[in-house]
């Protein structure tokens, strides 16, 4: 019995992790669907393509709540120098009370750079109302500006730029996104916004940092005497947190968002070397919900969509027949696209990718194609010469299309060509040839008895003077 015993544990220990395993697979093998998502806007772009790879409510006004940092971080990258040494000032005491802190002190120095880090990493209200003041100061050129009118000025620039870079939806009225009726954005926008930020390097580097620390120093570097205090912030982003379930080895940023007006936000980026997207969720209804959607979405881009070309400039996309009207000698020739074509598919879309070629209706020799079920053109062709056009389309809907050219001259004519041509014209038109003959005939008639009769009357007149 006790052999019986050890046997069976012996295999229920054994086949205890393949049903792990299985159990696992299944879980992992589970098809996402967009339908599943909770946020209330959506939107998944491939940023290199601009492609929109999945949308929902995306143009819907919505509060983003600090994922506003991402606007404010672009104007600063645009208009400071990282390098330099700034003085916080007493634009922090405007943080509210219940606002997330970089825990920044009147007084303290450091480089715009970490005062990005500042910002940008634990979501600083207070950085954000002094990333204002230095931009704001910086270019009016007036560094005694008050805090006031630079924060006021930093305003219309935030709008001006979001409009300036097609974020025509958005209007800001702070540099945090503390919550107010009249600071709103869409998803699209947001986008808009993050995809401009994400083209500097200061700025792609910093949402991608984990963790920043800085050291408390006195003295001088670079030429001035400047005062470090230390702080420690960590990245809200638990995309890039490899101890949160929500970790996700390919993401590269980029800024959480949350009020109790807006819900919970959040713009997430991944890459994978081909691919680079960018997804944001606005009003998840649960933390969460928001990190389950975001990366959901990452994966989905990267996993299932890929670049295709779908036609490529001066690259043969058929060949076609063409001969001459009275002869029977025929020559095939390639056609090439004048244009080229790549974008983001799906990975099942593209076996469904249709190809149509319209061919030029007067080129085409009807009876050739009547007695051979064929096309064959009718030449001469000459190299470059429009022959037709190549439509591409997915699901009815048209992707690209492009004309085709010759890729040579084919079928001069010679002389015996052209009587040929000569007598089919005058034979396929012989109707509006016998009504000109009339015509002229008649026209003939006419002058010949108009002439005539002005002879005549010419002579009475010779003979009654007599």
């Amino acid at each position: 019995m006790k052999r019986v015993l050890c046997v069976l544990l012996a295999i229920y220990i054994l086949i205890q992790p393949i049903c792990i395993f299985a159990e696992g697979a299944t879980s992992d093998s589970k098809v996402f669907d967009p339908a599943d998502l909770k946020s209330e806007a959506v939107i998944l772009v491939e940023t290199g393509s601009g492609e929109i790879l999945y949308s929902k409510n995306e143009n819907k006004k919505m509060y983003p709540a600090s994922m506003t940092k991402i606007m404010t971080a672009l104007l600063a990258v645009e208009n400071l120098d990282m390098k330099e040494v700034i003085t916080v000032g007493s634009e922090i005491n405007l943080m509210e009370l219940d606002a997330s802190s970089a825990g920044l002190r009147r007084g303290e120095q450091m480089t715009n750079e970490d005062l990005l880090r500042a910002l940008l990493i634990p979501s600083g209200n207070d950085a954000a109302y002094t990333v204002a003041v230095q931009v704001a100061r910086k270019v009016t050129g007036d560094s005694s500006l008050s805090i006031e009118k630079a924060l006021d000025y930093f305003y219309e620039m935030m709008n001006k730029r979001a409009k300036e870079i097609g974020a025509v939806n958005s209007n800001f009225v702070n540099p945090h996104g503390y919550h107010d009726d009249n600071h709103y954005t869409t998803a699209y926008d947001q986008y808009i916004i993050a995809r401009e930020a994400m083209k500097h390097e200061v700025f792609r580097n910093i949402v991608k940092t984990r963790s920043y620390s800085t050291e408390e120093s006195s003295g001088a570097d670079g030429g001035e005497s400047i005062k470090r205090l230390p702080h420690q912030w960590y990245n809200r982003n638990l995309m890039l947190n490899k101890n949160s379930k929500y970790y996700y080895e390919l993401a590269t940023g980029i800024k959480t968002g949350y009020t109790s007006d807006s819900g919970y936000c959040l713009v997430s980026s991944a890459s994978n070397g081909n691919l680079n997207v960018i997804a944001v969720v606005m009003n998840a209804p649960t933390d969460e919900a928001r990190w389950e959607d975001s990366k959901n979405l990452l994966k989905y881009g990267l996993e299932n969509f890929e670049f295709h070309t779908v036609l490529k400039k001066e690259q043969a996309v058929t060949n076609v027949k063409v001969g001459k009207r009275f002869r029977s000698k025929t020559e095939d020739i390639a056609v090439v696209s004048d244009k080229e074509y790549t974008s983001v598919f799906n990975k099942n879309d593209i076996p469904n990718i249709k190809e149509n070629i319209v061919w030029n209706e007067e080129l085409i020799d009807k009876k050739y194609e009547e007695k051979h079920g064929s096309v064959r053109l009718l030449g001469p062709v000459t190299k470059g010469q429009v022959l037709g056009k190549v439509i591409y389309t997915l699901n009815d809907k048209t992707i690209v299309e492009s004309d085709l050219l010759a890729i040579k001259d084919a079928m001069e004519l010679d002389v015996f060509d052209h009587v040929l041509n000569a007598g089919y014209f005058v034979a396929s038109h012989w109707k509006v040839f016998a009504i000109s003959i009339i015509a002229l005939a008649a026209l003939i008639v006419i002058l010949r008895v108009a002439a005539l009769r002005k002879r005549k009357k010419k002579s009475q007149w010779s003979y009654r003077n007599y």
